[in-house]
């Protein structure tokens, strides 16, 4: 009885990690015009090539930025995650320009404007971008990122 119930589970896994493979859908931005012609995409550009890693989730919809989290990833197991509220949103802008797409602008810090930029653009394989981060405190980063598509199970509107 145990052994045809453990079997029964494994077959059960079997068949919903392959309809998930087939109704995936997954979102793919090889260039950067395919990425300019959609009108609401996920995106994540990322540098593991150093020790502190850097990453950046965005959410766009419209040329309106609603998501935006920028994660870097320390050596001693340090990970500081920055989530733009709605309101801090209002201060970044999407700028398509003839050989790159722009995301930047400045939120408000505790002593001294935040500023953020993302340049994307195409790249031997695939989209690049660099990425540029300044607290305007002392903490700031600039990384040349990898960019690709965030990509979700049964491809959902939103």
């Amino acid at each position: 009885m145990k052994k045809t119930f453990i079997v029964s589970l494994l077959m059960l896994a079997e068949v919903v990690s392959n309809s998930r493979a087939m109704a995936a859908g997954a979102e793919a931005y090889p260039t950067l015009s395919a990425l300019k012609s959609a009108t609401f995409y996920r995106l994540t550009c990322s540098d593991v090539k150093s020790s502190n890693q850097a990453h950046i989730y965005i959410e766009v919809n419209n040329g309106t930025i609603e998501d935006v989290k920028l994660v870097t990833i320390s050596p001693a197991l340090s990970l500081n995650v920055l989530q733009y509220s709605k309101e801090d949103l209002k201060g970044l802008s999407v700028t398509s320009k003839e050989t790159s797409l722009e995301i930047q602008g400045l939120r408000p810090g505790a002593y001294y404007d935040e500023t953020l930029s993302l340049t994307i653009a195409d790249g031997k394989h695939g989209l690049q971008g660099i990425l540029s981060y300044d607290d305007g405190d002392g903490a700031s980063l600039q990384r040349t990122v990898k960019c690709g598509a965030v990509n979700y199970v049964l491809m959902p509107s939103r």
